[in-house]
């Protein structure tokens, strides 16, 4: 484990039953690249590593921030990031 409730990226794997998933399943906090049409919204989540693929399909290049075990773990860090860069960007 890295910071608090996130995973190192080294403990998972390829399901190989079903290469969508990782074993153990995770979820990945994303941040669109800089300049990106990303509708406000700079940082996602999604199952890991399926919603990575599909952003990567939409926007181009994306950073894997974390992975997390608990879905609203994932969720919550990137409403909070979002916030933050939301912040930043109105000031």
């Amino acid at each position: 484990m890295t910071e608090k409730g996130t995973v190192d990226p080294r403990m998972v794997r390829i399901d190989p039953k079903n290469s969508n998933y990782t074993v153990p399943r995770t979820w990945g906090l994303y941040r669109l690249d800089a300049g990106q049409k990303n509708v406000g919204r700079v940082f996602r989540y999604g199952n890991h590593p399926v919603r990575q693929k599909e952003l990567e399909r939409e926007f181009g290049a994306v950073t894997l921030i974390a992975l997390y075990f608990d879905r609203e773990q994932a969720k919550e860090a990137a409403a909070m990031n979002n916030e933050a860069s939301q912040v930043k960007i109105d000031r």
